[in-house]
């Protein structure tokens, strides 16, 4: 289902449009009113985007074409109230909140005017909007909605939930399937998205020719043709003071994981890791309890020192390839080259 729409630029006064907020977060000035715009102050603690989805259901259609009409939001409030007649099967509340920490840009503040913009050329806020898609195992999830009654909320009280570590949770990421540049300043917004302030509803943008969808575009650097060395994954690395890999290791000042591979390969290693943008470490092994399981790719998304467009491990983080064994031609995931 489907909260809100990307091309409100106004305030359209109804349950819905209630249901998208804004917090400017100060924890210096706790209650500061929320707003359904972006806030025209500045946010010292950052900016939290709050979204409610609709709470009841018509009690037959799993889905809609437009993925809305299913579904619908109380009468009274967007969280509260009998559901409407024509839905009236009230299910579980969704609600999704993001944080970003807009107080990093105090100094490109705009009097009392916001500088920010959504990515799809939203400059007011009044577009935000959310897509809920059930990714869960049914069964699981219907367990935990039998069974897990913690009155203060803790999933890790929730015995059908299995947790996985932070780090692990903190580094999901979804890779892009459209090879266009998102890093760094740009002179536009990638994709047809020009910046439409309203009032009136924004239009999509006719005859686009940005790429279109395609094959995952993978944050790590395919060195499977020129180096013969392929991507095993992110994991973390000196915990507790012991590194993954254990041979030689080198600051490089214009690092690119093909440097670092080069060094390994030159001192005689099967194994190259990169770490905070300019770190290689090279060995012939990595032991079973520090091989990534789950690969948190976004913990290793620090730019390399010698190409910002290429990724080269963070911070504890290490970012790892092996030497081919037979060919490349074992790769669990398809590589788009950098």
């Amino acid at each position: 289902m489907v909260a809100g729409s990307p091309f409100d630029r106004s305030y359209k006064d109804t349950i819905a449009a209630s249901a998208r907020t804004f917090a400017c977060l100060n924890y210096n000035a706790p209650g500061t009113p929320q707003t359904n715009s972006f806030p025209t102050t500045n946010c010292p603690n950052g900016l939290r985007a709050q979204v409610y989805f609709p709470s009841c259901w018509d009690g037959v259609n799993l889905d809609s074409p437009d993925h809305r009409s299913h579904v619908a939001y109380p009468t009274q409030t967007y969280d509260n109230g009998p559901c409407p007649a024509s839905h009236p099967v009230r299910i579980i509340s969704i609600f999704i909140e993001v944080t970003w920490h807009t107080e990093q840009f105090g100094d490109m503040w705009y009097g009392d005017k916001q500088p920010f913009v959504f990515s799809f050329g939203d400059p007011t806020g009044y577009g935000l909007h959310a897509d809920f898609l059930n990714g869960w195992d049914i069964d699981v999830l219907q367990d935990a909605i039998n069974t897990c009654h913690d009155g203060g909320g803790d999933i890790r009280q929730c015995e059908p939930i299995t947790m996985q570590p932070d780090y692990v949770t903190d580094g999901c990421i979804l890779e892009r399937s459209i090879d266009e540049q998102i890093d760094g300043w740009l002179d536009e917004l990638p994709g047809c998205n020009p910046i439409q302030a309203g009032p009136d509803d924004a239009k999509p943008v006719a005859n686009c020719d940005a790429p279109g969808i395609g094959e995952p575009v993978h944050y790590y650097t395919d060195l499977t043709g020129s180096h013969d060395f392929e991507w095993v994954g992110c994991t973390q690395d000196n915990v507790g003071g012991q590194r993954v890999l254990t041979g030689s290791s080198a600051g490089i000042s214009d690092m690119t994981p093909a440097k670092c591979v080069e060094k390994c390969v030159a001192d005689g290693y099967t194994f190259a890791g990169v770490e905070n943008s300019h770190e290689c470490y090279c060995g012939n092994s990595v032991a079973e309890d520090k091989m990534p399981s789950v690969t948190p790719m976004g913990n290793c998304l620090w730019p390399c020192a010698g190409d910002s467009l290429q990724t080269c491990g963070g911070y504890g983080f290490i970012g790892l390839y092996r030497k081919c064994e037979g060919g490349c031609s074992n790769l669990q995931y398809p590589v788009v080259p950098h």
